[in-house]
């Protein structure tokens, strides 16, 4: 039973770290950045983020996070 306990404890404070991670993200990420370049990108993801709380930062990671070009300049 304590294992059970620990394991969800483990993966809601592991959801909670993903979600400011990726509200943190997105608000700092720079307009152009967004794999759509609309002028309301930013707006949305950061909604989907707070509304889908878990899935929508999965969403977040997979579809902006993880398809944003690599950049090798340092600005």
């Amino acid at each position: 039973m304590a294992a059970v306990v620990f394991l969800w404890a483990v993966l809601g404070i592991g959801g909670f770290v993903l979600w400011v991670w990726a509200l943190f993200d997105c608000l700092t990420r720079k307009d152009e950045d967004f794999p759509g370049h609309g002028t309301n990108e930013k707006i949305i993801w950061i909604l989907i983020i707070v509304l889908a709380s878990f899935v929508g930062s999965l969403l977040y990671l997979f579809m902006v996070k993880l398809n944003s070009p690599k950049r090798n300049t340092i600005e």
